[in-house]
């Protein structure tokens, strides 16, 4: 009887659980049906590398290769509602690299993996270049950009830190000539000090900006010192006597009359000449112009400068000697003809 039950109208019975498998396929696809979701940018995570640092070699990612830029994920509608790229876990081992030197990018989500129909990236592979590990030391070198207001003068850069020190792809390090920061100093008046960005350049000049370049530090304190800058007139004065009969004629002349100097400001505000007394403008016992040049950077006061860096620092000095009319023992040529005159009249009395 039982046997009965089962049986009896067998075929209605699978024909209704044929039509309950069709009714509910259709009421889960029509309901949540697979769709797709594309997202973009999705980062590799590169996995064991030190499969080839531990060798002394060092990696460079090919192409951004270690970038997807799109990844397309087909799964129910209920799934693709909640994904986003943060769900997207893209992995690539490097102890299982290629005879090219590529690795297998693995994709996945961190969460309704069961449920995911499928999922696939733009590109499939890391591309690398293994090289040697080389390392360099650069000096790092600075310079100012721009120009200080009218009336200043930058007067030094300088480092905290004198050498950065390099390593990364052999082919790559080789390249790199020097280590320079930059800094501004437009429209600055007073010293500065800042952080400054180390670049690095090769023998043409041209900056070089590699990833796999890898720095000991990557910015370095820069002072910069700024000076005032004020025209000042040189004031010569000459040391000892003339000769007897002799003196100094009228003022000293100097050439150039007046020099560009750079300063604290505080050194400047009083100073209008600037005032040298040097031994090589000695005129004693002189009876004819004196013609000497003045090294004036040894009268310079501590901390000051030439601003010119043009100027050499010399001043060409000329004292003019005449002698004093009316000395004793004076003669002219008039003088001459009328004591010879006097000496013929006395002659021809005498006889």
């Amino acid at each position: 009887m039982e046997k009965f039950r089962l049986t009896h109208n067998l075929g209605l019975k699978i024909i209704s659980l044929v039509f309950a498998c069709v009714l509910w396929f259709l009421v889960t696809n029509l309901s949540d049906p697979v769709v797709s979701i594309t997202l973009n940018n999705i980062p590799v995570q590169l996995q064991n590398t030190a499969a080839i640092t531990s060798r002394g070699e060092i990696y460079e990612v090919l192409d951004g290769t270690d970038m997807i830029n799109t990844v397309t994920v087909y799964a129910p509608r209920s799934v693709v509602d909640t994904l986003s790229g943060a769900n997207i876990i893209a992995t690539a081992d490097l102890s299982e690299l290629s005879s090219l030197d590529t690795a297998s990018i693995e994709l996945r989500t961190n969460k309704y993996s069961d449920r995911i129909e499928s999922i696939g990236g733009s590109h499939d592979t890391v591309k690398l270049n293994i090289e040697e590990r080389r390392s360099k030391i650069l000096p790092i070198e600075a310079y100012v950009v721009g120009t200080a207001p009218d009336g200043y003068q930058v007067s030094g850069i300088s480092t905290e830190q004198n050498q950065l020190r390099i390593s990364g792809p052999a082919s790559v390090i080789e390249n790199v000539a020097q280590a320079m920061v930059e800094v501004d100093v437009t429209g600055f008046t007073a010293d500065i000090g800042t952080d400054a960005t180390i670049r690095l350049y090769d023998e043409a000049g041209d900056e070089i900006d590699r990833a796999s370049i890898i720095k000991n530090i990557s910015t370095v304190r820069a002072n910069i010192t700024i000076l005032q800058t004020k025209w000042l007139d040189v004031n010569i004065i000459a040391t000892g006597t003339p000769a007897e009969g002799y003196a100094v004629a009228g003022t000293i002349a100097c050439t150039p009359e007046r020099v560009l100097v750079a300063g604290r400001q505080s050194a400047l505000a009083n100073m209008t000449s600037l005032d040298v007394t040097d031994s090589a403008v000695d005129v004693s016992n002189l009876t004819a112009d004196l013609n000497v040049p003045v090294n004036l950077r040894t009268h310079l006061p501590g901390g000051m400068s030439f601003a010119d860096v043009d100027f050499n620092g010399y001043v060409s000095v000329v004292v003019n000697i005449e002698r004093v009319p009316g000395a004793g023992g004076e003669t002219t040529e008039e003088g001459e003809e009328s004591e010879g005159a006097e000496g013929e009249t006395a002659s021809e009395n005498g006889a």
